[in-house]
């Protein structure tokens, strides 16, 4: 099985003892979610006004179609958008991954699936 990675930033898999146990680096394309943004409502806070907005998808760059043999890790974000695909992991950022002096996850415990 190959594990190519689709994020920005290596990932860590870490087993029971804390040990790194797997090293995916960046293959050097980033999966994306392709949004556009509608006009969503007003928060009103005393005489303060502040906009949002609504994303909608409108597709998805840089994910390559499905291969026999390949595992494509993506973000999280990305991971909840794909419908239909076996293929596409995301680390599992949960509450048990291990993060770094400034709150940036430096290894996680598993990966999602589908």
């Amino acid at each position: 099985m190959k594990i190519v990675n689709l994020t920005a930033h290596p990932v860590r898999v870490i087993n029971e003892d804390n040990k790194i146990i797997a090293t995916f680096p960046p293959s050097g394309k980033v999966a994306r979610a392709l949004t556009e943004f509608e006009p969503g409502w007003t928060i009103e806070i005393e005489d303060t006004f502040i906009p949002t907005s609504r994303p909608k998808l409108k597709g998805i760059a840089d994910l390559p179609p499905p291969k026999d043999g390949v595992l494509y890790i993506v973000s999280i974000v990305l991971f909840n958008k794909i419908k239909g695909r076996r293929d596409v992991i995301a680390p599992d950022t949960g509450l048990d991954c291990i993060k770094d002096g400034n709150g940036n996850v430096f290894a996680v415990r598993r990966f999602l699936v589908k």
